[in-house]
């Protein structure tokens, strides 16, 4: 395993990047258990949710099929799995028509901020 360093000049704009990702993520899962205590979200958002989050893992996976931890995969993987359903969340949620889509896309973000988490849990484990 080789150790690369970064200059100076890379690691503050990176740090920053991760820290919106965890932020992103820590903030929406707040806000799913929050509307859960609320009964604002009920489980066929759930699934909704789910189904949106598994839906950009795997075109995630289409368009990066083996390159695991690449720098391109780094910066694409939290776009299209974080910024993008909150992107519509943001939107979505002040118009009444498309609420279930707004929860959905919430509840996306959740998912797939426990997913990244759990994967890098189980990948330091078992590598």
């Amino acid at each position: 395993m080789a150790i690369t360093i970064l200059p100076l000049y890379f690691t503050v704009p990176l740090l920053i990047y991760f820290g919106l990702i965890l932020a992103v993520g820590i903030d929406s899962l707040i806000k799913v258990i929050k509307h859960w205590k609320l009964k604002k979200i009920g489980s066929r958002d759930l699934i909704i949710g789910l189904i949106i989050s598994l839906t950009l893992y795997g075109s995630l996976n289409f368009i990066y099929p083996k390159e695991k931890g690449t720098f391109s995969m780094i910066f694409v993987g939290p776009f299209l799995l974080l910024f993008l359903p909150v992107t519509l969340y943001l939107v979505t949620k002040n118009i009444k028509k498309v609420e279930f889509l707004s929860k959905g896309s919430l509840i996306a973000v959740s998912c797939s901020m426990v997913g990244i988490v759990l994967k890098m849990i189980f990948n330091s484990l078992y590598s």
